[in-house]
């Protein structure tokens, strides 16, 4: 429960410090990965299984991300200097249709 907590946490200061910078002139942009479920050492393959075999209702994607997802996103950011402040969730839609799922199971 903990690790879900941690997410939504770094949600203001994400914000926060993209303003502060731009405000000051300071040319760093300031943005947050949210990712949902991915395969790694914090999620079991069970929980993998139950996202592959009962997708949450409504959800657009019915697998976990890859990490050719985390990347290409990773790398939009890194180079875009257009884009700051930006909370962007990279989970197939689950915490759309199903936000009480998304802290739990990531």
């Amino acid at each position: 429960m903990a690790y879900g907590v941690t997410k939504p946490a770094l949600d203001k200061p994400t914000l926060v410090l993209g303003t502060s910078f731009a405000v000051r002139g300071i040319p760093i942009q300031v943005n947050m990965l949210q990712l949902g479920s991915f395969a790694s050492q914090l999620i079991g393959p069970e929980i993998l299984e139950i996202i592959k075999t009962k997708p949450a209702p409504g959800a657009v994607a019915s697998m976990h991300g890859s990490d050719a997802e985390i990347g290409m996103t990773a790398v939009y950011l890194a180079v875009s200097d257009y884009t700051n402040g930006a909370v962007l969730c990279v989970d197939g839609g689950t915490s759309l249709v199903n936000p009480r799922m998304f802290f739990y199971l990531t």
